[in-house]
């Protein structure tokens, strides 16, 4: 592994020494008393020279991690150190305006130079060794002879503090940098400024370097960007800008050569792998981005936002082409599909939205683009934020997962829900449940005499009006008769053995009948009179009075709401059996053979005309009955009729944190909350319906788990955890148990994942600031980086050694590993 630092200067007092092909910490170095501020290692390699607050010098032996002695001499703390190209002498210089060289082989003070006026801050040696160069707070510089300690010259010419050296490969010329950002390049023979820098530095200068091509200084900005410039000629040759808040998503591009970071600062930036240049720092979302995709052809980028929209972005032409919005909520997760036409993305306002990335390049293709890149579909019914979301190989279904402990499974073409992991519901004493699986639909009854039909129109549900007994119909031929008035008076209908229904009585309407008594008028302002209609004739009322059971004629109309008239009677031919129907209720009711439904249906309900519908629905078979338990909870429907209680999944207890594809295309894997992991069946086929969804439940993890991940030839899963564990699932047997791998070595909860393209290495990231490599094979640590804050994503390139790790600071790693074994 190759970050930066070979060894790291820590506020905790100590050194530590790295292996750069492998990350490993190979040794921890204690003994200083105060913060470690400046180092240098020999060139030899063999001694390293660290400078502490507490004024002293420790030389240690590199190969052994011994302190060889210590060098005290200074009155203040020590800024920088230099070393001799012969590894004969050490130079330091101090707050306290002195210089000393010491001799590397007895620790004994050599010179102290004391014509400084005010702090030394930086010193360099000459290729050749003969002399030393140092810069101070008093704006001078000044060269030394190194044989005798003998002041040649010194260098006026800066207005403030110098704070960096440097001194060309020639030994001829030299370059520094002041406080107030000034560069100045000498003559180191003559003390003659030879030129000024074309390029006036507004950022800090944090150094100046020399290389085969030249000087280079390096400067940082207000918003810690990091630029690498020429000085000669004033060019920026490259700039490393580190997002200001965390980092929360990393993703390459397919070729490997550009990586995307999104962070809740508010931008996602586009970098250039191979020279570690920002391409593009899109500004444009006013709340945090949230995760990041890229098309397969790399030439857009979709940025998903707390701010309730996904930006399309060129990369081609660095710009923003549309802002998609529609969301309510913040946007929580992308996912693209593999042709690269459409992006799914998941909210916090329950649903996921599809959106049409194509391109049509056509006349008027700027208005075709912003209409092609639409909302295709909205996709409810998570009941809480959707948290994540995958697509599945083949492109045809999404995978969305969120805190209402579901996964949902989705059909992309028709926006269609398959199925929902796990089918459970809340019991409920006045209800029953039933889900049929042919339309994966629940259907919700009454716990007494209540009828419903699948969505299909396939099978009638009856409860029985006892609720003790639940019947299935196969659905046959519906015969119609529309339009009975009610208030014609009829009475009775009649259905013969084909189905058919006739009108074969009606209420007596002969005036005598209905006698206008004023006496009877003080019912209309009781409780009494619940029934008043309204006959044929023009303004002619009657109603019902229920104290005299009989009907009364009354000559205007009446200022009271419509009651239930009596039932109708229904006559079976078949069997001679008289059957009852409310209109008022949209009642219903069955022959006592099971082979007639009549149903009666409200179609038009005001003063002027009360019409209402029977339908008469021929019954083709019986499918099945059920017995009604008190703890019947939800049954099971299959699509031949067959009604069953059964067991269903119990699914995850809390929120969904991350989901994955199994490589088969036929299992998903999910992580919560609720510490563990479940893989589930993706089948949708009815026989595939019979068979358990909730396949395996795996329950090593004693915390939350936050990532996951699956290896290209799907045999194993890793999971990370709060827990401080990753493990490893060999699950390609398919029988549990499964065997496990627990990679311990975090000091902190694990927050990101990723495995390596060849399946042999995973990378781990975790609040412990720490960045591990492991070998599946033999459970071992074989790299560790070390950020300055938690490390929340990680990625790895298609090359199988670029690692990106995007901290909580904001600062983004570009890692490589080395000599492991990546490519074979």
């Amino acid at each position: 592994m190759s970050p930066s630092e070979v060894d790291k200067t820590l506020k905790d007092e100590t050194l530590k020494v790295w292996n750069l092909a492998t990350g490993d910490e190979i040794v921890t170095l204690s003994g200083h008393y105060g913060r470690v501020q400046a180092l240098a290692v020999t060139h030899d390699s063999k001694k390293l020279i660290s400078a502490s607050l507490n004024k002293t010098l420790t030389v240690w032996d590199l190969e052994k991690g011994d302190e060889i002695f210590s060098l005290s001499g200074h009155d203040d703390w020590i800024n920088a150190i230099a070393i001799t190209p012969d590894n004969k002498q050490v130079v330091s210089c101090s707050l306290d305006k002195t210089v000393i060289v010491w001799d590397l082989a007895t620790g004994n003070k050599i010179f102290t130079l004391f014509k400084h006026r005010d702090s030394v801050n930086a010193i360099a040696i000459t290729p050749d060794g003969s002399h030393m160069v140092s810069a101070s707070s008093d704006n001078t510089l000044k060269v030394w002879n190194l044989k005798t300690g003998e002041e040649i010259r010194s260098f006026n010419g800066h207005s403030s503090s110098v704070v960096a050296v440097a001194i060309a490969l020639d030994g001829k010329s030299i370059i520094s940098a002041s406080s107030n950002n000034q560069l100045k390049i000498w003559n180191i023979d003559t003390a003659k400024e030879l030129f000024k820098p074309p390029h006036h530095h507004l950022d800090s200068v944090i150094a100046v370097a020399v290389i085969p091509e030249g000087f280079r200084v390096v400067s940082r900005s207000a918003n810690n960007s990091v630029t690498i410039w020429n000085p000669e000629t004033g060019a920026k040759l490259f700039q490393l800008t580190d997002h200001s808040d965390l980092v929360k998503a990393v993703v390459f591009t397919q070729d490997g050569k550009q990586l995307i970071s999104a962070s809740a600062d508010n931008t996602l930036k586009v970098w250039n792998l191979g020279t570690k240049e920002e391409l593009l720092t899109p500004t444009a979302h006013s709340n945090s981005v949230n995760a990041v995709a890229v098309t397969p052809d790399g030439k857009q980028v979709i940025s998903a936002s707390a701010d309730k929209t996904l930006k399309v972005w060129n990369m081609e032409t660095k710009e923003e082409v549309i802002t998609l919005t529609g969301h309510t909520a913040s946007v929580n997760a992308i996912a693209m599909t593999p042709d690269g036409k459409r992006v799914i993305s998941a909210s916090d306002d329950t649903t996921l939205k599809v959106w049409n990335l194509k391109q049509k390049q056509t006349f008027l293709s700027s208005l075709i683009n912003w209409i092609t890149r639409k909302q295709v579909r909205n996709l409810s019914g998570h009941l809480a934020s959707v948290k994540a979301v995958t697509v599945t190989a083949d492109g045809r279904q999404v995978i969305s997962a969120g805190d209402d402990k579901t996964l949902k499974i989705w059909d992309l073409a028709l926006g269609k829900n398959l199925m929902t992991f796990p089918i459970s519901y809340e019991s409920d004493d006045e209800k029953i449940e039933i889900f049929y699986s042919k339309t994966n639909e629940k259907i919700i009854l009454n716990s007494k005499d209540d009828l419903q039909s699948t969505s299909d129109g396939k099978c009638w549900i009856l409860v029985s009006k006892d609720g003790k007994t639940i019947k299935v119909m196969e659905q046959g031929e519906e015969m119609k008769l529309s339009n009975l008035q009610v208030n014609s008076n009829v009475k009775e209908v009649k259905i013969e053995w084909d189905g058919k229904i006739k009108i074969s009585d009606f209420w007596q309407t002969e005036e005598d009948t209905y006698q206008a008594l004023d006496e009877y008028s003080h019912f209309f302002e009781s409780d009494d009179i619940t029934d008043i209609y309204e006959s044929l004739d023009d303004d002619q009322y009657f109603y019902f009075i229920r104290e005299l059971q009989e009907f009364k004629q009354y000559k205007s109309e009446p200022e009271r709401n419509i009651g239930y008239y009596e039932p109708l009677k229904i006559k079976y031919l078949v069997t001679g059996e008289i059957l009852k129907l409310n209109f008022f209720e949209n009642d219903f009711v069955f022959t006592s053979d099971y082979k007639w439904l009549i149903l009666a249906k409200d179609k038009q309900h005001n003063w002027q005309d009360y019409s209402f519908t029977i339908n008469i629905n021929k019954i083709e078979k019986h499918l099945s009955s059920f017995r009604v338990d008190t703890n019947v909870g939800t049954l099971y429907l299959d699509s031949n009729g067959y009604l069953e209680s059964r067991k269903f999944d119990s699914g995850h207890n809390e929120s969904i944190n991350a989901v994955a594809i199994i490589t088969n295309g036929t299992q998903v894997i999910s992580g919560s909350s609720d510490t563990t992991l479940k893989i589930w069946n993706l089948f949708t086929t009815e026989k595939q319906h019979n068979t358990k969804q909730e396949q395996y439940t795996l329950t090593e993890h004693s915390r939350a788990v936050r990532a996951i991940a699956v290896t290209p030839n799907g045999k194993q899963a890793i999971s990370a955890s709060d827990d401080k564990t990753v493990k490893v699932w060999n699950i390609e047997s398919g029988k549990e148990p499964f065997t496990i791998t627990t990679l311990n070595g975090h000091g902190d909860s694990v927050k990101a994942v990723a495995v390596t393209p060849n399946g042999k290495q995973v990378v781990s990231g975790s609040d412990d600031n720490t960045l591990k490599v492991w070998d599946l094979e033999s459970g071992q640590v074989i790299a560790t980086f070390t950020g300055d804050s938690p490390i929340h994503c990680c990625a790895v390139a298609p090359d199988g050694v670029t690692i990106v790790a995007g901290e909580q600071s904001g600062k983004l790693h570009f890692l490589r590993l080395e000599k492991i074994g990546c490519n074979s």
